[in-house]
């Protein structure tokens, strides 16, 4: 995971990269607040009275099938 890439932001000067290789091709991100929270620590984000969380995804080539 890269937190402060500048290959190709959509907006602003950054964005993150993340780069995933398995022979399967299957993958996953969690991105947690606090760190390695679980449900059980106290603060985080309040998302209260948020309708929709949207973030762009980009590929440099197609998942194999």
């Amino acid at each position: 995971m890269n937190y402060n890439s500048v290959e190709n932001p959509q907006s602003g000067a950054s964005c993150i990269k993340a780069s995933y290789n398995d022979k399967e091709g299957k993958g996953g991100v969690v991105w947690t607040s606090p760190e390695n929270d679980r449900g059980d620590k106290p603060g985080g984000y309040d998302f209260t009275g948020a309708s929709k969380v949207t973030f762009w995804a980009a590929a440099k080539r197609a998942a194999k099938r």
